[in-house]
């Protein structure tokens, strides 16, 4: 893949799955490792983001309270992140429904920027562009 392809291919990423509120840092959010993967590839390759700005949160639901460990473990593995830069995140849900998929369950992480503000910023004005061009 090229430096190019890989620019667009985060860009759309961030259009689908990143956080454009008026308020916050630069974040990608998903429970698929791949497009997590390729985020922090992006985030890195294209926007020159360091590992050490990375500040992954990950939301838990309470029923999988007992394997924050492990889950930060498989996240910490697949985006080779230290376990140290992770923060968990027990979600008290009031549903009673029971998952099944317990050994294929890692919540849903938030891959934030620290101090990612202003490359937020820079991110919605890069997608801004590709609006106003599609339009012409």
């Amino acid at each position: 893949m090229s430096q190019r392809d890989l620019f667009l291919l985060g860009l759309g990423l961030y259009w689908g799955e990143g956080v454009k509120s008026n308020t916050g840092i630069a974040t990608l959010v998903n429970s698929d490792p791949g497009i997590v993967a390729m985020g922090k590839e992006w985030f890195m390759s294209c926007l020159g983001v360091s590992l050490q700005d990375f500040r992954p949160y990950i939301y838990v639901s309470i029923q999988y309270k007992n394997s924050s460990g492990k889950i930060t473990s498989f996240w910490s593995k697949i985006l080779n992140i230290p376990k140290d830069q992770f923060k968990v995140i027990i979600i008290k849900n009031t549903s009673k429904k029971i998952y099944h998929n317990h050994k294929e369950y890692f919540g849903v992480l938030q891959l934030r920027v620290r101090k990612g503000t202003d490359l937020k910023y820079r991110i919605l004005g890069l997608i801004e562009g590709c609006k106003t061009g599609r339009k012409k």
